[in-house]
């Protein structure tokens, strides 16, 4: 039997790039083509990356650790699964159900110096360990849709990299790296969608806004002022470039049609909104489902809305515990 060790940092190349090739139901979608007898083959896919920031213990969900002592196991009875081998928490039955449509890792580690919310948000998402390059500099590590974005971009030149919703409040949560594409460029760096005053679940919630609806004649007079003030240092300055690139693309997911749809979650029936929960996590779900069947590769929920007015602790329904 060979001895195979797999780093982190490979890990986050198979995961973030290697499902792109796998047909996950309900987490990843996929453009088809079709092949010389006329059958449709699975080829590139999109997928969504649920970030919850906090969750359930694993003794609580994937490893009870039964045989352990009472200290250290969880409190509840595994219970066998689709796959064979595969036990799960008994409170899991539907899940235990679907086991054949998704993969357990246990083998994930990460380097002793890591002992805090901040650096291992940041170690998940771009494998880097070194606490020197989390500061948001452009030559930090890139994370995982960035790196999704540059080598898998959109076929219908479409935004690539999306989050949601963007992350404002203690750097615990929102690591400055996230925002920036690292050393890969801007042009890398994620679209982000709504935010802690104004998401999915709210009434009035609006997708992002650059432009006025009811006068685009001005707005692509506007748009063609900026190119010629840009036009001189665009082929001076590699950012500038990176920048203008990833607006052109977010103006083209915001104004053409299939784009404003895929925000438009009214067009969905309520029955299928209250299925996913009419929450923050829930119809984030839902609009990152409508985005990467709009063309969007890489879909980032965040589980983590920013703290609630009235609790210093963060709110209870961002995700699952939240410190709540």
């Amino acid at each position: 039997m060979n001895d195979f060790q797999l780093n982190r940092r490979q890990a986050l190349i198979a995961s973030g790039l290697g499902t792109l090739s796998l047909g996950m139901p309900g987490m990843v979608m996929g453009s088809d083509k079709v092949d010389a007898s006329g059958k449709a083959v699975a080829s590139d896919k999109c997928c969504i990356f649920v970030l919850l920031c906090g969750g359930p213990s694993h003794v609580d969900t994937w490893d009870m650790k039964p045989e352990a002592p009472v200290d250290f196991r969880g409190p509840y009875e595994p219970i066998a699964t689709r796959v064979p081998g595969m036990r799960i928490n008994e409170m899991h039955t539907r899940l235990a159900q679907l086991t054949d449509h998704f993969t357990l890792i246990n083998s994930m580690s990460h380097p002793g110096a890591i002992s805090n919310h901040f650096d291992a948000m940041h170690n998940l998402l771009s494998g880097q360990s070194e606490r020197r390059v989390q500061n948001g500099r452009p030559n930090d590590q890139p994370y995982m849709g960035s790196f999704v974005a540059k080598h898998k971009p959109s076929t219908r030149n479409f935004v690539s990299n999306a989050w949601l919703i963007k992350c404002v409040g203690p750097p615990v949560f929102c690591a400055p790296n996230i925002g920036i594409g690292g050393y890969l460029g801007s042009a890398y760096a994620p679209v982000f969608v709504g935010s802690a005053k104004n998401h999915p679940a709210m009434e009035n919630f609006e997708p992002p806004r650059i432009y006025n609806p009811y006068d685009e004649a001005r707005f692509e007079e506007r748009k063609s002022l900026l190119a010629s003030l840009e036009s001189p240092i665009l082929d001076k300055d590699q950012q500038v470039r990176d920048w203008s690139d990833l607006r052109e693309k977010t103006y083209d997911a915001l104004t053409r049609q299939e784009g404003r749809e895929a925000f438009d979650l009214d067009r969905e029936p309520q029955s299928v909104r209250d299925r996913y929960g009419m929450h923050p996590i829930g119809q984030n779900l839902l609009l990152a489902r409508r985005m990467v069947e709009s063309g969007v590769r890489f879909v980032t929920v965040n589980g983590w809305t920013g703290q609630a007015d009235h609790d210093k602790k963060g709110p209870p329904s961002s995700s699952w515990d939240m410190h709540g």
